[in-house]
């Protein structure tokens, strides 16, 4: 699509101006996500379908660089940036990183000193509440749940409707089998009364 019909207007090489159709208030807040960060279209155009493919061709302008990495990677490193702007700063000269899928083994390879850091939860944290290398450490996550909108939405709709009316089928009859017997010790009070 043409950058003109798209909105998208580039005023130098450090200002990008966007129109959108309609307002959004937490435009601003999405271009902080990594999929709108801009990109150095000759190192991109260099590497083409194969841009971002392993650690060779990915550009980063962080703190430290990605090596060593490829899509079926288990493990990577993280080194160093010489050309960080703050780069006399960062004490760390590599991180190792490992992707560790089981919670026990973990803590297993940390407990054995195999790790510098492991992430625990459940059991783990219960069993190591004395231990004084044990962080608790908030976190955020997002997470959603996409439930199926054809069928499942549909049953879920009857079956609420169903529960409903059956509620109020029941609160019904208690209020007019209430009302009834209130009637009969009425005309009961009454006639034994009029008995006196």
């Amino acid at each position: 699509m043409d950058p003109e019909k798209l909105g998208v207007k580039a005023n130098n090489d450090k200002e990008l101006e966007i129109q959108l159709e309609k307002p959004v208030p937490y435009f601003t807040s999405l271009m902080t996500f990594p999929p709108f960060f801009p990109q150095n279209e000759e190192f991109v155009e260099e590497y083409g379908k194969e841009y971002g493919n392993d650690s060779e061709k990915i550009l980063s302008n962080g703190a430290f660089t990605m090596e060593n990495w490829d899509q079926s990677s288990m493990e990577w490193d993280l080194e160093k940036n010489p050309e960080y702007y703050d780069a006399d700063k960062v004490k760390l000269e590599k991180v190792n990183v490992d992707v560790i899928k089981e919670t026990a083994t973990a803590f297993n390879l940390f407990q054995s000193d195999e790790l510098d850091q492991a992430e625990i939860s459940g059991e783990h944290v219960k069993q190591n509440e004395d231990n004084p290398n044990l962080q608790k450490v908030p976190d955020s996550k997002v997470f959603y749940f996409k439930m199926n909108q054809n069928q499942t939405i549909r049953i879920l709709f009857l079956l609420m409707k169903m529960f409903a009316e059956l509620l109020l089928m029941r609160l019904i009859k208690k209020v007019l089998l209430t009302m009834y017997w209130r009637m009969v010790l009425a005309l009961a009070m009454v006639t034994f009364q009029k008995i006196l």
